[in-house]
């Protein structure tokens, strides 16, 4: 018994990375289109293009009554937490380099650390708060001169991580019933619903982060590829998090740091300066510090 646990434990493991590692892509198209398309819209399309792939899946395989939502207004909350995640992180995009913002955006562990000892029960002792308080000083170190150069946006990227906390905690208990397909057809179509009616309203009143603007070809090009990406993503997060448990998978979306830099450099030319990279390594000193706290101790 012991050893199926581990193996589910581990091949949920691999597929998180695998998702958290190609996230970045998505952030880097949204950042391209940051000085063109408001956040919300490239959100916007991004639910549409989920939405409308995985609909053609579920027809095309004649599999709607297996991949039926057991509880869609769970699943709905679950597109729009996703769809606030996303609007804040892709928000900051205009104003932080990848870089920074993915590090900020590296508080979700101490989120869901937290978030599972109160609504799954997970017990976390001091040790581990005092890990999670660790890592949000090394959010603080990486904000502080973000915050004197731009202001509030760079706290946007730690809204976004509590959003995705969220995210994952409520899929987590989704998936208990759920299959990961439906989750995420049911999301999809969330967002787009919530996103579209904020973009209705904006448009209405001539408020410009939400108003939508139509996009030229290119444009299309680069939101279907960052809604291809997204998707993905958050199918291999749901799949994850079926197999195994947030606070288990948590400490190593660090993994996601690693593709954020590269971009960074080679498509923005942004290298973390000296209080970013200290920043960095407090974070993810403490959610290691977690992970090793989660596979040594069942209790504190």
């Amino acid at each position: 018994m012991h050893t199926r646990s581990l193996s589910r434990q581990s091949f949920g493991l691999i597929i998180f990375i695998i998702g958290i590692s190609l996230a970045p892509v998505m952030d880097s198209i949204a950042k391209i289109l940051s000085g063109e398309i408001h956040a919300t819209q490239v959100a916007f399309v991004r639910f549409a293009i989920q939405a409308i792939i995985l609909s053609l899946f579920i027809t095309f395989t004649n599999t709607p009554a297996k991949l039926k939502s057991q509880n869609p207004a769970a699943s709905a909350l679950l597109g729009i937490v996703l769809a606030l995640s996303l609007v804040s992180y892709f928000s900051s995009l205009k104003w932080l380099p990848l870089a920074n913002a993915t590090a900020i955006f590296f508080v979700e562990p101490m989120f869901v650390t937290i978030l599972a000892n109160i609504f799954l029960g997970e017990k976390v002792g001091w040790r581990r708060y005092l890990a999670v308080l660790v890592g949000l000083i090394g959010a603080l170190i990486i904000i502080r001169p973000s915050f004197v150069d731009v202001g509030w946006p760079s706290l946007l990227p730690a809204l976004a991580a509590l959003f995705a906390a969220i995210y994952m905690i409520l899929g987590s208990k989704l998936a208990r019933s759920d299959h990961p397909i439906s989750m995420q057809v049911s999301a999809g179509l969330a967002g787009f619903v919530f996103l579209g009616l904020l973009m209705l309203i904006g448009t209405s009143i001539g408020y410009k982060e939400f108003t939508f603007i139509w996009p030229n070809l290119r444009q299309w090009g680069l939101l279907f590829l960052a809604g291809l990406v997204g998707t993905s993503v958050g199918v291999l997060l749901i799949y994850a998090v079926k197999f195994a448990r947030p606070s288990f998978l948590g400490p190593f979306g660090y993994f996601e740091i690693v593709t954020a830099i590269i971009l960074s450099a080679f498509l923005f030319n942004e290298i973390p300066d000296s209080l970013t990279w200290l920043g960095i390594v407090i974070i993810i000193g403490s959610g290691l510090f977690i992970l090793w706290r989660e596979n040594t101790a069942k209790s504190d």
